[in-house]
């Protein structure tokens, strides 16, 4: 990656180490990367959505953290929400590593949206359209049929 490249993990590591104070600052960070549609709140399906963009883990891993990080059970986590649990969750990573990791995230979902050229925008945000139909329609006991169809679509490209 471009050694100046916002989604460079490099780059957003010396970012953190510039900008941010403290690990809740960092998780503030990584929650902003985050929150897909910007309104303070990260729902279920938005969490599964960008992390399963960035990271992979079984959907059962993902709901544990999705609940983990739900520290009042409200079915959403706010930003404060999320600094504080996810500074608890990584409270046994030395802060180099904490860092890095969390600095690997952001570049990864920034690049999602910093993408090279139009062409792969445009791919990526038609990929995640369909992530998020398929998701909806597992979710809401959907044709078993048609979800197979657009999981084959998503896999082909």
């Amino acid at each position: 990656k471009n050694e100046t490249s916002p989604t460079n993990p490099k780059v957003v590591l010396k970012q953190l180490e510039t900008a941010c104070k403290s690990r809740e600052d960092v998780a503030r960070e990584l929650f902003k990367a985050l929150d897909d549609n910007g309104d303070g709140n990260l729902s279920w399906e938005e969490f599964y959505n960008q992390m399963t963009a960035v990271k992979v883990c079984t959907e059962d891993e993902l709901k544990k953290q999705y609940e983990n990080l739900d520290s009042n059970s409200d079915s959403k986590i706010s930003e404060d929400e999320f600094a504080e649990s996810f500074v608890l969750l990584n409270a046994s990573l030395s802060d180099a590593k904490f860092y890095k990791e969390t600095a690997e995230m952001i570049g990864n979902l920034r690049a999602i949206y910093y993408a090279e050229s139009p062409s792969h925008a445009r791919m990526m945000v038609r990929k995640r359209q369909l992530e998020k139909t398929i998701w909806k329609l597992e979710h809401q006991d959907g044709d078993k049929k048609t979800i197979q169809r657009l999981k084959e679509h998503l896999e082909c490209g």
